[in-house]
């Protein structure tokens, strides 16, 4: 059963509908980390953790649904897109649009970071790799709940389910570990080429 949402005077509402697509992805092998996110990681220590946790999911509520989609939207709203290579010089840097502009990966950490304030917990806010139809490689975030796998992406208006967007899903954080990646939906789809395009969008 999926998850569909509806506006009633302004309020959330949710209803279960069919949609014959999975809700959640599944891992099936270990993945080295996209390229940047050792470097990220040696400057905001405390982003990577590295301390064994359970796996948790997201229940879904009207309020924290209207949450998920407001930091989607405010945050699409606030950053500029930029590629790092315009604005700082080289691709596979990973930030927080300190100046107000950022590719892919800059959105989805203050996506991470805003829930994570907001009180939602960092096992179930899941950093994605995917390959987009023009072939290059993007990044979203994972948001793992009761009701499915859910995608807050820039290129995207509205969160979707992950099966119903139109990538291939390639790899995505560990539920237990933010450092350990896994593979997902069916692995690199050209080889191990999707390893150089994470800095492209």
């Amino acid at each position: 059963m999926g998850l569909t949402a509806a506006s009633i005077s302004g309020v959330q509402a949710f209803s279960s509908a069919r949609t014959g697509k999975p809700l959640y992805t599944a891992a099936f092998d270990k993945a080295e980390p996209p390229p940047g996110w050792s470097e990220f990681c040696a400057e905001h220590f405390s982003e990577c953790l590295n301390k064994a946790r359970s796996p948790r999911s997201i229940t879904v509520t009207p309020e924290n649904w209207l949450m998920i989609i407001d930091v989607n939207e405010h945050v699409n709203e606030q950053i500029r897109p930029m590629t790092q290579a315009e604005r700082r010089g080289r691709e596979n840097l990973w930030s927080f649009a300190e100046d107000g502009r950022g590719d892919c990966k800059d959105y989805v950490l203050v996506k991470r970071r805003k829930l994570i304030e907001a009180g939602l917990p960092r096992e179930a806010l899941l950093i994605t790799i995917v390959w987009t139809p023009q072939e290059q490689g993007h990044a979203v975030l994972m948001v793992r709940t009761d009701r499915g796998d859910f995608v807050l992406d820039n290129l995207l208006p509205n969160v979707m389910l992950w099966s119903e967007t139109n990538y291939q899903f390639v790899e995505r954080q560990s539920e237990t570990d933010p450092n350990a990646w896994v593979y997902i939906d069916g692995g690199p789809p050209i080889g191990s080429d999707i390893l150089l395009a994470h800095g492209l969008i």
